[in-house]
């Protein structure tokens, strides 16, 4: 996963990767004011689709998201004293991502969408909503 540890480090802790919100819950917070919400895939997934008002992390592969997540918080993009919103597709990813944003960058209040995009789709297509703007991208059909 390339995940940066410099010596001293401690691994991170996989069980604090923040708290993760169901898909009304999560539907409900999106539509607050200047959330931080990102989209932890890859550039080719999120130029399929995604949330209305996601940041994508604009990556070619999962192993540079540490490094895209450092630069954001030392430029202020990400307010670690804000809760952050992250999604994946099924997860996965978040609970690595929300592990960095804790462990290593500090972020106090991280929120991730349980069973990710694939959850949201299927809580959606039953309430008939959703703020999911596109097509998921799925590697396996």
């Amino acid at each position: 996963d390339g995940i940066p540890l410099e010596d001293g480090d401690a691994p991170l802790d996989w069980s604090d990767s923040g708290t993760e919100l169901d898909a009304e819950d999560w539907h409900e917070q999106l539509q607050q004011n200047n959330i931080q919400l990102f989209d932890c895939r890859n550039d080719y997934e999120s130029d399929q689709g995604t949330f209305q008002s996601a940041q994508p992390l604009n990556t070619k592969t999962f192993s540079e998201t540490w490094s895209v997540l450092d630069d954001q918080v030392k430029s202020d993009a990400i307010n670690p004293d804000e809760p952050v919103y992250i999604f994946c597709t099924g997860g996965i990813r978040c609970v690595k991502v929300g592990s960095y944003l804790k462990n290593k960058l500090g972020c106090k209040d991280v929120r991730s969408l349980r069973h990710g995009i694939i959850g949201y789709e299927q809580w959606a297509s039953d309430a008939d909503q959703s703020l999911w703007d596109g097509e998921n991208f799925l590697f396996d059909k």
